[in-house]
C-alpha cells in the first residue's frame, strides 16, 4: 500500500472518528512462561495486531507527544521519554539514604496490579481523557478506538473463534501504555505528601520515613487509599498485590498490614523493577 494511500485512510479515520472493524482483531499467540504446560496460567498472551492500525496509533501519539509530556504525572516513570526504571530507583534510594543517614527507618511498601492493562473500565477511560484535555473528534475516534474490539488464539495452526473485549486497553498496541497512564494519572494525588509515590506502569511503590506510631498509621492509611482507588476504577477482575521491605538502621518490626488486615511480613530480598533490594542494604550517601 502506497504512502498516499494510508494518508488518506488515516485522515478519514480521524476525520470520522471510526476505526475498519478488521483493524480492531487480535489475533493471540501463548508463549510459555515456565511451569506445568497445562495450565493456562503459565502461559504469556502475546497480541498481535493491525500494522496499518498501529501505524496510525504512531501518529496519533506523535500529535499528543506535548499534552503527555506536560500532564503525566511527575510520580509516573513509564513509558514517559527521559524517565526510566533506573531514574525511579535513584530517586527513591537518595531519599532513603537521606534517612538512614540521620539514623531513620524508612518503610517501602511495593504493589501492583494482577492483569492490570485487562483490568481498565473504558468508560472511566474515556472520563480520564475527557480531564486530561482531549475533546472533539479525537475523543470520538478513542470511544471508537476502544469499543467493539475482539480477540482469537491461535495454537499450532489452529484458530478459536473471536470474541468481544469488554474492558482494558488493547494489548500489543502502541497507544495503550499511553492510555493506561492516563488511567492511573490520579492515583498518586491518593497519597499523603510526606509519603513518596513512584509508578512505573502499574508498578507502585510508596516509601516514608517512620519514625513513631503516627507515621505508621499515615502509611497504612496510604495503603489504604489505593486498595479504595483500586475498587472504585479497576475492574473485578484486578486487584493489587503487595509486599513490603523495611530500609532501616536498627531491627523494628513493621506495623503495616494488607488490605485483609493481615500482617505484611517484610522481606529480605524483593525485586523493584528489575533491580533486587536486600533488607538493610541500602548505602549511605556518606559511604566512602
Amino acid at each position: 500500500m502506497k504512502t498516499p494511500s494510508l494518508h488518506y485512510l488515516f485522515t478519514k479515520s480521524l476525520r470520522l472518528s471510526q476505526i475498519p472493524s478488521e483493524w480492531k482483531l487480535a489475533n493471540i499467540i501463548p508463549l510459555h512462561k515456565k511451569g506445568v504446560k497445562e495450565h493456562v496460567e503459565n502461559y504469556r498472551p502475546i497480541s498481535l495486531l493491525s500494522i496499518v492500525s498501529k501505524t496510525l496509533e504512531r501518529c496519533v501519539l506523535n500529535h499528543l507527544y506535548l499534552r503527555i509530556q506536560e500532564s503525566v504525572h511527575s510520580a509516573q516513570y513509564g513509558f514517559i521519554s527521559g524517565r526510566s526504571t533506573t531514574s525511579q530507583l535513584l530517586s527513591t534510594l537518595h531519599k532513603i539514604g537521606k534517612d538512614l543517614d540521620k539514623g531513620l527507618q524508612t518503610d517501602v511498601v511495593f504493589m501492583d496490579i494482577s492483569k492490570a492493562f485487562d483490568t481498565v473500565d473504558h468508560s472511566k477511560l474515556l472520563q480520564k481523557l475527557r480531564d486530561f484535555g482531549l475533546s472533539g473528534s479525537l475523543l470520538l475516534w478513542f470511544e471508537n478506538y476502544l469499543s467493539g474490539r475482539c480477540q482469537r488464539v491461535t495454537v499450532h495452526g489452529a484458530t478459536s473463534t473471536s470474541l468481544p473485549i469488554t474492558s482494558g486497553v488493547p494489548q500489543g498496541s502502541l497507544l495503550a501504555p499511553f492510555l493506561f497512564s492516563v488511567y492511573i494519572n490520579d492515583l498518586p494525588d491518593n497519597i499523603s505528601i510526606s509519603t513518596g509515590v513512584g509508578l512505573y506502569a502499574d508498578d507502585t511503590k510508596l516509601h516514608r520515613c517512620v519514625q513513631n506510631r503516627n507515621d505508621a498509621l499515615a502509611l497504612q492509611s496510604d495503603i489504604q487509599s489505593l486498595h479504595c482507588w483500586s475498587n472504585e476504577n479497576i475492574v473485578r477482575s484486578g486487584h493489587y498485590d503487595q509486599f513490603e521491605t523495611i530500609m532501616e538502621c536498627s531491627d523494628q518490626q513493621s506495623s503495616v498490614k494488607s488490605q485483609q488486615n493481615a500482617r505484611v511480613n517484610p522481606t529480605f530480598y524483593l525485586g523493584d523493577n528489575g533491580y533486587q533490594h536486600e533488607k538493610a542494604s541500602v548505602p549511605s550517601t556518606s559511604a566512602k
